[in-house]
Parts: C-alpha cells; sequence; structure tokens
C-alpha cells in the first residue's frame, strides 16, 4: 500500500514539474530583415530558379533564414539549401546552410535554414538568400505576395532576375541563443523530486 502510494506521487509529481517546465521550444530568432502578409501567391523552385529575395540588411551578421514553403502537392519528400550571396544572386556566395528536407504534403510553413557558419554582413549593403532545390520533390513552392510591394528595401529574384512589386515570405537575423531548451530529463525530474 505505501509503495503504491509513493509510486503514485512519483508519478504525480513528474508529471506536474513536465507541465510546468513546459514543451520544448526552438530557439527564437532576432529578426533583422523580414517580409510577412497574407501569401498571394508562391514559386516552383525548382523550375523558377534560380530564385531567392534581396534584403539590406541593418546588423552586422545574419545566421538563419526562415523561409515560408509548402509542398502539399506531392507524394515525397523534396531537399532544398540556402544560399546568401552579395550584391545579386548572381554575385559571390558568402554563406550557405545544411541541406534540408522538406516533408510531403507539408503545406505552407516557416522552414528554418541555420546557416553553416555566422555571415558577417555590411548594414544597408544589398543581399540576396537563394533557395535551391537538391532532390526529391521538384513540386516544393516558396510563397510570396505578388501584389504589393511588403518589402521596400529588396525584390523577389525568379528566374534569376529580381521581380517589381514580389516579395518571397521571410525572416533573416541571428538565432537568439539566450533561450534555453525547456524539456526536462529524467534524471532533472527525479532531483527535482527528491529535494
Amino acid at each position: 500500500m505505501i509503495r503504491t502510494f509513493r509510486f503514485t506521487a512519483c508519478l504525480l509529481a513528474a508529471i506536474a514539474i513536465a507541465i510546468a517546465s513546459g514543451p520544448a521550444r526552438a530557439q527564437e530568432i532576432i529578426v533583422d530583415q523580414e517580409a510577412f502578409t497574407t501569401w498571394w501567391g508562391y514559386s516552383n523552385i525548382r523550375f523558377l530558379g534560380p530564385i531567392g529575395q534581396e534584403f539590406v540588411p541593418v546588423q552586422r551578421s545574419i545566421d538563419v533564414v526562415e523561409i515560408w514553403i509548402g509542398n502539399g502537392l506531392s507524394f515525397e519528400d523534396g531537399e532544398l539549401i540556402v544560399y546568401i550571396h552579395e550584391d545579386s544572386i548572381s554575385g559571390t556566395t558568402i554563406g550557405m546552410s545544411a541541406t534540408k528536407t522538406i516533408a510531403k504534403g507539408a503545406y505552407v510553413d516557416a522552414v528554418r535554414f541555420p546557416l553553416v557558419a555566422t555571415v558577417p554582413v555590411q548594414p544597408g549593403a544589398l543581399y540576396v538568400w537563394e533557395v535551391r532545390w537538391v532532390a526529391g520533390s521538384e513540386s516544393a513552392m516558396v510563397y510570396c505576395d505578388n501584389s504589393l510591394n511588403i518589402y521596400p528595401r529588396g525584390r523577389a529574384v525568379i528566374l534569376g532576375s529580381p521581380a517589381n512589386n514580389t516579395d518571397h515570405l521571410f525572416r533573416v537575423g541571428m538565432i537568439d541563443r539566450t533561450t534555453r531548451d525547456q524539456s526536462v530529463s529524467w534524471g532533472e525530474l527525479k532531483t527535482r523530486y527528491r529535494r
């Protein structure tokens, strides 16, 4: 009877601590530049490339790009990669992400591409992020607004050329390394319970 009570009390304490700790969260982004609105269009990454977006940073470095992408029309995963270029989509490549898998059937969502290394940038200078198809699904789309100029500091790049009054939905910036992962290990739960 006492063992059952102790086990139940331990289990309830563990559940309470897990709930109080909250779910594990992805680290937040310190946004330097972004373009976001209700999307009005999309561009196929595989067949309309080189595809990307011009941007003009105000900070001195970036290490992450988030792009609103969908792969909802596909029955297979797709693999994409992001590059950062100076001046234009054909300019010098100064950064890149690792290859990222986009799940089949994934509808519009912000897909995070952490860069392999922090990329130093000059505030006020023009840069372009480019997203490239690597393998798998050829249905992946980058979403855009082609009715308003929602990001006046740059333009979408489609088929390698800037497109006036069109912007892809994106964020660039730095991952906030001060946010802490809120997940709790079993060992931590036992330690907290014993106190």
